[in-house]
């Protein structure tokens, strides 16, 4: 008996120290993960930064800009830091902490203000966990700005920004997917600031399979109970809005490949 317990105690150690370094094997295995793309984070407004708003011709399109432009605005005035920050770690070389823990560091000056970014991946549980830290010199020191996750292939992901420093409550939600024809097929930000009025208004932007109509905007204003839906053609550039609050009514209104109004067919 005795030997048959020596025996099971053998093989029990054995089995462990085995699974021990499968373990080991399976975290030095892990490969350096590639920082999500700038657009899984930066919504695209492009299209629509144009001058023809002041016509009579153009009303479709420009009401198309003015509504993309409001959360353009919002946006640019709230995350000027940390779309900076995203920017600028991600052109970085990667900087390996330890075992499942990588860095990517970028110095930047804004307003005069010298400020260290450092944006951190974690591997956990078949995920990459993200956490940008900021820290401006003589001022405050490692803000977490926002974070994020994403899957190991960098497919879809989201990402939590925090109002400022000040004021460090969750501000904006973004999830994000992309695919092999386009670097983004599908970002939504959405506002969760507390006792904001506003708190779940959204915007989304994304590509489908339609070769005549291939982008679109969703827009949602809660405090303006307010809604646009905005479809384009992301080559030719000619569109169509549906605004009911706007045009005071459910139809679409449309405009050409150069932003004058047609009739819709």
């Amino acid at each position: 008996m005795k030997s048959t317990r020596f025996i099971l105690k053998l093989t029990s150690l054995f089995l462990f120290s085995i699974l021990l370094i499968s373990c080991d094997k399976d975290k030095s295995d892990i490969e350096i993960p590639a920082p999500p793309d700038e657009e899984s984070f930066v919504m695209n407004f492009n299209d629509f930064n144009n001058k023809k708003t002041s016509s009579i011709t153009f009303i479709n399109k420009a009401t198309s800009a003015i509504y993309i432009g409001v959360w353009n605005s919002i946006l640019a005035l709230n995350m000027a830091i940390p779309v900076a920050a995203f920017k600028g770690t991600i052109s970085q070389e990667v900087q390996i902490i330890e075992d499942n823990h990588w860095m990517w560091e970028y110095e930047m000056t804004i307003l005069m203000i010298k400020l260290n970014a450092q944006l951190h991946a974690f591997y956990e549980n078949d995920k990459i966990i993200w956490e940008m830290r900021i820290s401006q010199e003589n001022g405050y020191q490692d803000f977490v700005w926002f974070t994020g996750e994403s899957n190991v292939d960098q497919t879809a992901g989201n990402w939590t920004l925090y109002k400022s420093p000040d004021n460090p409550q969750a501000y904006l939600n973004i999830n994000w997917e992309k695919s092999e024809e386009d670097p983004i097929a599908f970002i939504r930000y959405e506002n969760v600031l507390n006792d904001d009025p506003n708190k779940g208004a959204y915007i989304i932007y994304g590509a489908n399979d339609n070769p005549e109509i291939d982008r679109y905007y969703n827009i949602v204003g809660v405090e303006t109970n307010n809604y646009a839906k905005i479809e384009w053609n992301y080559t030719q550039k000619n569109g169509r809005i549906a605004a009911p609050n706007t045009f005071k009514d459910e139809l679409w209104h449309c405009w050409d490949i150069a932003g004058a109004d047609i009739s819709c067919d």
